[in-house]
């Protein structure tokens, strides 16, 4: 904090912020917009590169004013973070630890949000000119339907928003800073009712219902994992006009080792768009975790799984090598299981395969020595 303290004085004396080789955009994406008092407004902040080389966020201070006559901040105003938490607490100068990321002096119309880190770190996204990365949802309350959003980045000292690269000492430049001034009782033009994202073997199935559409053109699916940026992995038609429910659903195989994310970007026929919620799947792939010992056997052998939970029922297939199917059977699971060697194989060596709902599948080589 005392980094932000003094780089607003530095601020009232020189343009050097909006003068750096590196700078950065920011701007505001609609999430949700009720359309009427006492509903929900939502948006996220994101950012991406304006000038110079790519970097990586350190810590920052960005600040907003917003339209006090129509919005209202809830209580958890910081509704979800994105990519820049990494879930520790940080020393700041002589100051409490504060958490990565946080929202304070929100009230009368100003908010902000705060990733307070002053450590060298890396691991978060790299931030270039092509891909808009989320940094934080936030959450309001509709006050007033008849009033604007309002919301715009102070850009101005003292109380402008600055933010540092991740070697905490560069200064970013101000690029471009794009508020968002849209009318609180023009509510989306898809109510969204659900949303869920399933694991199919190796490949995630995600369904959705809207409640009713007007003027909706297509939804984009988004898929992200470990961090990454966001990225598009297909698009499905909106039924354009609807009163009444219509489902969707779309299956991918954008599907990576461990924790995967998925959102829709809802589409209108003028071109405006907004965000679902966010739906995550842990995807254990089981060819990285499986183990079949000893190689060669006789009478049995062993399969263990390394992952979390009772996996199965498991299909396993005994091929040859020249990949001919000979015997094909169920097993209730393969975590610490002990499996008998098929009576009908002669001696030498086979190809192995299971198969388990949700995990994918996994091939080893196995001599068989009677």
């Amino acid at each position: 904090m005392l980094k932000y303290i003094l780089s607003c004085l530095i601020g009232l004396l020189t343009l050097w912020g909006q003068a750096s080789a590196q700078t950065y955009d920011l701007r505001f994406v609609p999430v949700t917009n009720a359309g009427q008092a006492g509903g929900d407004y939502q948006v996220t902040i994101q950012i991406r590169k304006g000038s110079g080389a790519d970097f990586a966020l350190g810590s920052s201070n960005i600040r907003f004013d917003y339209n006090a006559q129509g919005l209202t901040p809830k209580g958890v105003f910081l509704l979800h973070e994105h990519n820049f938490d990494d879930d520790l607490l940080h020393p700041t100068g002589g100051f409490a630890a504060y958490n990565d990321m946080t929202s304070t002096g929100t009230g009368d119309g100003f908010g902000s949000v705060n990733i307070d880190l002053n450590v060298t770190l890396s691991g978060f996204p790299l931030i270039d000119a092509i891909t808009w990365v989320d940094v934080a949802t936030l959450d309001f309350t509709i006050i007033n339907e008849s009033q604007s959003s309002g919301l715009a980045f102070r850009t101005s000292s003292p109380g402008n928003t600055l933010a540092f690269a991740h070697d905490e000492a560069t200064l970013l430049g101000q690029g471009t800073f794009t508020g968002l001034d849209e009318a609180l009782g023009s509510a989306f033009a898809v109510e969204l009712l659900d949303f869920t994202a399933t694991l199919q073997g190796a490949e995630a199935a995600l369904a959705w219902t809207t409640a009713w559409e007007t003027g909706s053109d297509f939804f984009a699916i988004e898929h992200q994992s470990d961090s990454a940026p966001w990225t598009e992995v297909g698009q499905v038609a909106a039924q354009g006009t609807s009163v009444v429910p219509v489902g969707y659903t779309f299956l991918t195989d954008a599907l990576e080792p461990g924790e995967n994310a998925y959102r829709l970007r809802m589409v209108d026929l003028n071109g405006d768009f907004t965000y679902s919620p966010i739906q995550t799947l842990v995807y254990e792939p089981i060819a990285s975790s499986m183990d079949v010992y000893p190689n060669s056997a006789r009478d049995h052998f062993f399969v263990r799984y390394r992952g979390q939970g009772l996996l199965g029922p498991a299909t396993f297939t005994w091929l040859d090598l020249n990949g001919r199917s000979l015997y094909r059977y169920e097993v209730p699971h393969v975590q610490d299981y002990r499996h008998q060697v098929p009576t009908g194989l002669v001696d030498g060596w086979y190809v192995l395969r299971v198969e388990v709902p949700g995990q994918g599948q996994a091939a080893v080589r196995l001599r068989i020595m009677r």
